[in-house]
C-alpha cells in the first residue's frame, strides 16, 4: 500500500477481504506488515524467498518480528 494515504490503503484491504469471503482465498504482498496482521487470516513472511513464518490467527511476536531485521 505504499504511496497511499491511509483511508485509501483501509478501503482496498476492506475490498480484498470481502473477495476472500465470496471467493475463499485471496493472496497479496503487503507492507506495512502492520497492515497484513491487522487483515490477514493468514501470514507468511518470507525473507529472500524463503518461508521465515506461517502465522494464523495472530500477530508475530517481538521474537518473530526481531529475526525480519
Amino acid at each position: 500500500m505504499t504511496g497511499l494515504d491511509p483511508k485509501s490503503a483501509q478501503n482496498i484491504m476492506e475490498t480484498l477481504r470481502e473477495l476472500c469471503k465470496e471467493n475463499g482465498l485471496t493472496v497479496i504482498a503487503v507492507m506495512p506488515l502492520e497492515l497484513a496482521e491487522r487483515y490477514a487470516t493468514r501470514l507468511w513472511v518470507l525473507n529472500n524467498g524463503i518461508i521465515k513464518h506461517d502465522v494464523t490467527g495472530r500477530r508475530l511476536t517481538s521474537q518473530e518480528r526481531a529475526g525480519l531485521l
